[in-house]
């Protein structure tokens, strides 16, 4: 199990601020866990567990490609098969 209490998920509505929380991911599922000050009252329940049997395509992408910065962040994008799109943020110190 992988887990990382630093990550930020970005809501597709692009007015929305990112939510912070803590990615957990196992041999089955990846599981969002949003802090408790995060405002949830527009995300429906159930939309941060992802059985891996649903993910359609797993992206990783570096936001700084020239690694200048030590503490270099990447881009995770899923793309689930029910037609979920999520996009979190993660230091690259856990990956």
């Amino acid at each position: 199990m992988m887990t990382s209490a630093n990550v930020r998920y970005f809501p597709p509505v692009s007015r929305g601020a990112p939510i912070k929380g803590t990615l957990d991911v196992t041999n089955f599922k990846l599981k969002f866990k949003p802090t408790p000050e995060s405002n949830l009252d527009l995300i429906p329940e159930g939309l941060f567990s992802i059985p891996l049997t649903t993910v359609l395509k797993m992206t990783l992408k570096r936001i700084d490609p020239d690694q200048t910065r030590r503490d270099g962040l990447t881009e995770i994008y899923v793309r689930c098969k029910d037609a979920r799109h999520l996009r979190f943020e993660v230091k690259d110190e856990i990956l």
